[in-house]
């Protein structure tokens, strides 16, 4: 589900999710050991990063892209859920622009994988949360959704100032 964009008139389609899309896509077959159906090779990498970006380009509004990016996300990484967070300065939050069936969410920029991720500007692959020190549990109180595994990236713009995490 999409959420308020107009609360973040700042978030032009140019923050760089799309360039985040692509290392998501990428870290996660660099790091899967095995994937689950199939191995994908460098030319079919470089076709699913390529029409990926023609349909987010297609795409008129920014709602639209931000579900075909979480769409996307969810499909080649066999995820079943993506949230997207921006981060709320004035606030210190990350907040949910998009999450999968769950309401808005807000958590401290510091809180569990995603902050780990936001604040040290690197991508986290936590494949068993529950032996996770930096897991947090609230997300899955609240959605009682029980997750077993996190891929966790940092949305950064061009000069590495942070925005949010996928």
């Amino acid at each position: 589900m999409f959420h308020f964009f107009h609360t973040f008139p700042w978030l032009p389609y140019s923050i760089g999710i799309k360039k985040n899309v692509k290392t998501i896509l990428l870290k996660f077959d660099i790091l899967q050991s095995k994937p689950k159906t199939g191995t994908v090779n460098m030319k079919n990498k470089a076709s699913i990063l390529i029409a990926l970006e023609h349909e987010i380009t297609a795409k008129n509004t920014l709602e639209d892209r931000i579900n075909l990016i979480a769409s996307s996300i969810r499909k080649h990484t066999q995820a079943e859920r993506c949230t997207i967070f921006v981060y709320k300065d004035n606030t210190n939050q990350l907040q949910s622009i998009y999450s999968d069936d769950i309401p808005t969410l807000r958590i401290n920029s510091n809180t569990g994988l995603v902050g780990y991720a936001f604040h040290k500007r690197e991508t986290v692959l936590e494949n068993d949360t529950s032996s996770s020190k930096y897991f947090y549990k609230g997300i899955d109180q609240k959605s009682g959704y029980k997750t077993m595994s996190v891929l966790a990236v940092p949305i950064l713009n061009a000069k590495n100032k942070r925005l949010g995490a996928i």
